[in-house]
This record gives structure tokens, sequence and C-alpha cells, in this order.
């Protein structure tokens, strides 16, 4: 399986890691990230076409600055809580570009970027957890010059394969 995924500086991911420890599942597998497009397979062997799309996809691309300005949640349709991020346009762009060059790459669901910090939680802990989280002031600015390509091991945990610099 691979995805690729935008990963934000250390301060974003330090500040989303001290929630995602306590409350994310696949902490530890991949690092705080925003998801590009779902999980898809593409044959090994053809890995190296892969990568040109990409490739190609993002010199096309400029880089993208990421405002974090909430905490949301994607409750009852799945146990998720997030980063919110103000200004998606141009982050939905790049997924649709990517949709478009790598037909293996499917939405499961309406695409919305965020950076998820719980998932997982029984209902009355999310509930919880998502009470005392949304009174949270974020405010986090960051801008991402890369989009990463990674690839699911056997024991679950996500290595980058190769990243690629916008514009």
């Amino acid at each position: 399986m691979y995805t690729i995924a935008m990963i934000p500086p250390e301060s974003v991911r330090n500040k989303a890691d001290n929630y995602r420890k306590r409350y994310d599942t696949q902490y530890g597998q991949i690092p705080a990230h925003i998801k590009l497009v779902e999980p898809f397979e593409y044959p090994e062997e053809n890995i190296s076409d892969l990568i040109s799309r990409i490739k190609e996809i993002a010199a096309k691309s400029r880089p993208v600055t990421l405002s974090f300005h909430r905490i949301g949640t994607f409750y009852p349709a799945n146990p998720v809580i997030y980063f919110g991020i103000q200004d998606k346009s141009d982050i939905i762009n790049l997924h649709h570009a990517l949709l478009e060059k790598i037909p293996q790459a499917r939405d499961h669901y309406a695409y919305v970027p965020h950076l998820t910090i719980a998932r997982d939680l029984p209902n009355d802990e999310l509930h919880d957890v998502y009470g005392r989280l949304k009174m949270l002031d974020i405010d986090m600015t960051c801008e991402i010059r890369e989009i990463h390509l990674l690839v699911r091991q056997p024991q679950e945990k996500w290595e980058e394969v190769e990243s690629f610099t916008l514009g």
C-alpha cells in the first residue's frame, strides 16, 4: 500500500504529537501528516512510473501555506479528531491532480484536508476529548515545500519512498 502526504515541520508535528501519543492508534507508525490521497495499491515493479507521475505533478504545483485554526471531528461518520486547516484550495487542487494522474488512487470519503490527532477512541472518550480540545486556541501556520510518497511495511509502519519538491 502507498499513500502521498504532506509532512508539516517539526513545530507542528510536535504540537500534534502531544495529542497523538495519547489518542492516536497510529502514533509511531506514521509521522503527523496531511494525507493527499487515501492508501492505494500499486504494482511494485512499476514504482518508477508512479514516482515519475508524482514528480510531474509536484513540479507543476507551488508550495502550500497551511494555517491550522481549529479542532474538528468527523464523528459520527468517522471517530477522528483533527487540526482543521483554513483555506484548503491549494491542497484540494493538488489532491485532484494526483487522483487524475494516478488511477489507482481513489476517494473513499469527501476529501477534507486535516491533520489527525486522535482516532479509534470509544464514543464516550471521543466526546470527552473533543469537548476539551475544541476549546483550545489553535493558531499555527507553516509552509509545505515537499510532498512524500510513503509505503506501508508489513509491520504496519509507513516509510518514505521518496520526497518531491513543489514548484
